[in-house]
């Protein structure tokens, strides 16, 4: 039972974040964010998915935007049809902060989560008070919290999935509410990101383990789950001509295709099928069975054998754990923008692209589970467990960082998981030592020194600071941590120089997190300003600009897109002259010209005078053209 002080604690945050929401930037961060509010906008004008984009009998794959598709009727995005239904009308009314309003409310709804799941499942309202500080204030939750992509409704999704779980685990009242709702939550999820579909796999599995009468459990959250994977592949079926509800409608690097995941497909249903015989011989001969160590060493020889089977396939996840956790600096999955610097630093298009274990050193603190945290629930234990596996078999053995972006956002539905242990095992440390609190302080004001110092007077600078820096403390935070469960004479030394360590993980993943929030805004800002300026494009125009500098003057009639060849950077000349034969002008963004562009016979480049600077457009005018835009004026 939901007391009323609960319930108004979750209203009160809902209005905090709304009011936040608007004091943020409204632009646009990357082009999945403009997909989105193309999708919205295309729902809203015409009630279907397609979007205007594209010029009377003129053919061209350079008039469909980067990450949409071309399906069945028209252009459509790639992103499952969540923001596009319910993004609709919140745009309409709200404009893009609309959009933003979905996520923020989702963000705020997490944290009410969280904060009921600490309380009640790891170690009461001291924990959960830790859990949504760190949630808050020392990691990246909050950079996609006020965005358009809608991560935070994932993020919601999975921890009210989790939350529900948990109750069902520990708690046999509410079966069939519980259930269904847990099916609900992530067939929700399903509707707005694909990657919420990893979380059934892993709470089928731990249901079916750790739940009394497992089977109904299932079937129940199946028939909540179920509702909505028929409405993603009716909305796929429309946009792309398939059924399948996790389609992207084309193959991409973050690998949508099922076939490429074959090998972990396959590992999943091995690990189903052991899990349901382990279950049914539990359940049958548990009572009969006195030692169960040789049932667990055969288990432990066959993972060994299996390991050594796939050993292509382990060393490659254990590559990406390193490079996705620990070090982003060791990504192989290279894109355009991404350049590995000689100073040991990875920039991608200016940005600091950090592991998970970069952005929040205090992470580190979790290697005390080998030893500490029995206070939580064994069954808990596992089922975070098997979560965080499933959802890192996409990612791992493929390198994959999510594409543009500061942070690993694709991670991002397990922060609240992370923060609410890490959060367990400082309380714990700190109940076993003293003056912890004021060594959390110092170690705060450490890492934030730090970082400061380190920006300041390295070499590598803020670089170094995002990369480097919180690497190593990562790491020592980690190996303190573990080192602290040793019964030595210096065991108490150990877990004070420990707890400095994590606050110092703390200060200085709160200097990153409002750091990265900071340029996030930043970049907003600049395509408010620059879609200002090059929304000034006269009607009929042709524009090789990035879709987000374009807000406001896009998807409106005579007003085209074209995107070159990301591969080549080469324009499609045959769309140009069939545009500027329909009357259309040509402009191309200062970034996109090429030596190839300026030296092509028969044209020539001039200043648009729209923005200024580096900003400014260029005019793409054909020498038959009969006069230039300076000229007409």
């Amino acid at each position: 039972m939901i007391s009323a002080r609960s319930w108004a604690a979750l209203g009160l945050l809902l209005l905090v974040f709304a009011i936040a929401t608007f004091q943020m930037s409204s632009g646009l961060f990357t082009i999945d964010e403009f997909i989105l509010y193309a999708g919205a906008d295309a729902m809203w004008r015409s009630g279907g998915f397609a979007i205007d984009n594209g010029i009377a009998g003129v053919v061209s794959n350079q008039l469909k935007p980067m990450l949409m598709v071309a399906g069945p009727h028209g252009i459509v995005p790639q992103y499952p049809p969540g923001m596009s239904v319910l993004g609709a009308p919140l745009l309409a009314l709200f404009g893009m902060h609309g959009m933003m309003l979905l996520n923020s409310l989702s963000a705020a709804v997490t944290v009410w989560l969280l904060w009921r799941m600490a309380a009640r499942h790891f170690g009461g309202q001291r924990v959960a008070l830790a859990a949504c500080a760190l949630l808050l204030g020392a990691s990246f939750f909050l950079e996609y919290a006020f965005a358009v992509w809608p991560h935070a409704v994932s993020v919601m999704c999975v921890t009210g999935a989790l939350s529900l779980s948990f109750d069902s685990m520990t708690d046999a009242q509410g079966r069939a509410r519980r259930s269904l709702a847990i099916g609900a939550l992530i067939g929700l999820g399903l509707l707005f990101r694909t990657d919420t579909v990893l979380a059934v796999p892993a709470l089928a599995m731990a249901l079916f383990l750790f739940a009394d009468r497992p089977f109904y459990r299932l079937a129940l959250t199946g028939a909540g789950f179920a509702p909505f994977v028929v409405l993603a592949s009716l909305a796929n079926l429309a946009k792309f001509g398939t059924l399948n509800p996790v389609s992207y409608g084309q193959e991409m690097a973050g690998g949508t295709n099922f076939a490429s995941h074959a090998l972990a497909m396959a590992g999943l249903v091995v690990a189903g099928l052991l899990a349901v015989a382990g279950r049914l011989a539990w359940d049958r001969y548990s009572q009969r069975i006195a030692n169960w160590r040789p049932a667990l060493w055969i288990a432990g020889a066959l993972a060994l054998i299996a390991a050594v089977v796939a050993h292509a396939f382990v060393w490659r996840y254990l590559h990406g754990f390193w490079a996705l956790v620990v070090d982003a600096t060791y990504v192989q999955a290279m894109q355009p923008g991404m350049q590995h610097l000689p100073n040991g630093t990875l920039s991608y298009w200016g940005f600091w692209k950090k592991a998970l274990g970069q952005s929040m050193p205090w992470l580190g603190v979790l290697a005390a589970l080998v030893y500490a945290g029995r206070g939580i629930d064994r069954r808990i234990r596992w089922t975070v467990a098997l979560l965080a596996l499933v959802w890192s078999l996409p990612f791992f053995p493929k390198d994959w960082h999510g594409g543009m972006g500061i942070n690993m956002r694709y991670f991002l539905p397990l922060v609240p998981l992370l923060a609410v242990f890490a959060a367990s095992l400082i309380v714990e440390l700190a109940q076993a030592g003293t003056a912890t609190k004021r060594k959390l302080i110092l170690g705060a004001a450490l890492g934030v020194a730090a970082h400061l110092m380190w920006v300041e007077w390295h070499p590598t600078h803020i670089a170094g600071a995002n990369q480097i820096l919180p690497t190593w403390l990562f790491l020592i935070t980690a190996a303190l941590a573990l080192a602290a469960g040793l019964r030595w004479r210096g065991q108490a030394a150990l877990r004070s120089l420990a707890m400095v360590a994590v606050g110092a993980g703390i200060g200085m993943a709160a200097m990153l997190g409002w750091g990265d929030l900071h340029d996030s805004q930043r970049t907003r800002d600049r395509a408010n300003v620059l879609s200002r300026e090059y929304g000034q494009m006269p009607a009929n125009s042709l524009a090789f600009i990035p879709a987000p500098f374009l807000v406001g003057w896009a998807l409106e009639p005579g007003h085209v897109i074209a995107q070159r060849n990301i591969g080549t950077g080469k324009f499609d000349f045959d769309l140009i002259d069939q545009a500027i034969d329909r009357g259309y002008r040509v402009y191309i963004w200062p970034r996109f010209v090429t030596r190839a562009l300026i030296d092509q016979p028969g044209y020539r480049l001039e200043k648009s005078g729209l923005s200024t600077g580096r900003a400014e457009l260029f005019e793409l005018i054909r020498a038959d053209s009969p006069q230039s835009p300076a000229d007409a004026e």
